[in-house]
């Protein structure tokens, strides 16, 4: 029989510890061009097209899918004007430094220097900072939302269960009697996948068939669904939307770092970007919004198409509670000091909806129009932690 305790021990030690981060990171730097060709098409620009030609060669499916990519972004966009020049450019900026095609687009790279797109961090080199600073074990707590539930319960303020197997039928029948609407999500989805909202007096099959299906997706987690406080349901009704509070472990104790809210759209019940969604920048010190809207395609909202709220100047309710929780949050697990924690404000007030131990980058810069290398930097510079750990350009 395998002994899962002596198998977390040998995972825990400090040498399998960094071949397991260097595993992560090559896999979040995979398809990229290499050091070698970078430094090349750096010294030379001539190198560029040459360089960039013979890697995709290597990689055919991973440039179909991003060629693919591009073409609906800019035919979407209406962009005609030197297609073919910016398509080449997207195609450059994701294989040598990770950019992908809503990065380029949001940030508006089109209109940028090299030097101007260089301030900026991609979420391949986020993910880089969060295994650099973060601990591997301790990480492990967001990858599985029930982890995560069972450690911040107190600050849920609603129920949610776990389903893996035949043995939780009881626990499912018990819990759609009392909550026969309620959210499903895939234990470890990210990104508004898998999540879903359920009605089950709407099912056409039986609750055991439904129940069947859940757990033919693996582990899954049903939550009773957060009554949003009509502060927040102004700025749309059918999503509950969402702040993603970044908080930041330093030497001198929890920094919230940077906000911004998660806006749905009309009909649509998750409020993600990658969903349609659009973001918009928070002012950390007084809660309110302080830039326009920005959907993944960098389109800008002045006020919410739906809804027509005016989005800058909007001031979220009790903001300081909402931090003064995230930072409580933080607290509780000091080892992993780079959290991304989505919050929803529900009738009882703040709420986590969850937390994320590799936030991603694009809403952070996309909304305030501004990179956050330069503040990554001196994160790392406090911990005496190598830039070359994290950047692809130095």
């Amino acid at each position: 029989m395998i002994n899962l305790k002596i198998i977390n021990k040998a995972k825990s030690h400090p040498a399998i510890k960094l071949i397991r981060k260097k595993k992560w990171k090559n896999y979040a730097n995979k398809f990229l061009l290499s050091a070698n060709e970078l430094k090349k098409i750096e010294q030379n620009e001539k190198n560029k097209k040459e360089i960039l030609q013979n890697h995709m060669k290597n990689i055919p499916d991973e440039a179909e899918k991003i060629k693919k990519e591009i073409k609906l972004a800019l035919d979407t966009l209406g962009i005609q004007d030197n297609y073919n020049k910016i398509a080449q450019d997207i195609l450059l900026w994701n294989f040598a430094y990770g950019f992908s095609v809503n990065e380029y687009l949001c940030y508006d790279f089109m209109n940028k220097s090299d030097k101007e797109r260089h301030m900026y961090i991609s979420d391949r080199e986020i993910v880089n900072f969060g295994y650099e600073v973060n601990d591997l074990d301790k990480m492990n707590l967001f990858s599985d939302k029930m982890l995560t539930y069972k450690m911040y319960k107190r600050y849920f303020g609603r129920e949610v269960i776990c389903i893996n197997d035949a043995k939780d039928y009881p626990v499912f029948q018990k819990f759609i009697k009392t909550h026969p609407q309620f959210v499903k999500k895939e234990a470890r989805e990210s990104c508004g996948r898998s999540v879903e909202l359920v009605d089950i007096t709407r099912e056409v099959g039986s609750e055991f068939d439904l129940f069947k299906f859940f757990i033919s997706k693996g582990k899954t987690i049903l939550e009773e669904p957060i009554t949003q406080n009509y502060k927040m349901s102004i700025l749309n009704k059918s999503s509950v939307n969402t702040i993603r509070c970044i908080t930041l472990a330093g030497r001198k104790g929890i920094k919230v770092a940077f906000c911004f809210a998660k806006i749905g759209r009309e009909g649509e019940f998750v409020d993600n970007g990658a969903a349609g969604g659009i973001l918009v920048g928070i002012d950390v010190n007084s809660g309110a919004f302080a830039t326009d809207g920005i959907d993944e395609l960098g389109r800008r909202y002045e006020v919410h198409p739906d809804s027509g709220i005016k989005l800058k100047g909007f001031c979220l309710p009790e903001w300081e509670k909402m931090k003064i929780m995230c930072s409580k949050l933080a607290a509780k697990i000091p080892e992993v000091k780079f959290i991304g924690w989505d919050m929803a404000y529900s009738e009882n007030g703040w709420v986590v909806v969850e937390g994320n131990g590799l936030s991603e980058a694009i809403g952070m810069q996309s909304t305030f129009a501004k990179g956050i290398r330069s503040d990554i930097e001196k994160y790392l510079t406090t911990y005496n932690i190598s830039e070359n750990q994290v950047f692809r350009y130095m």
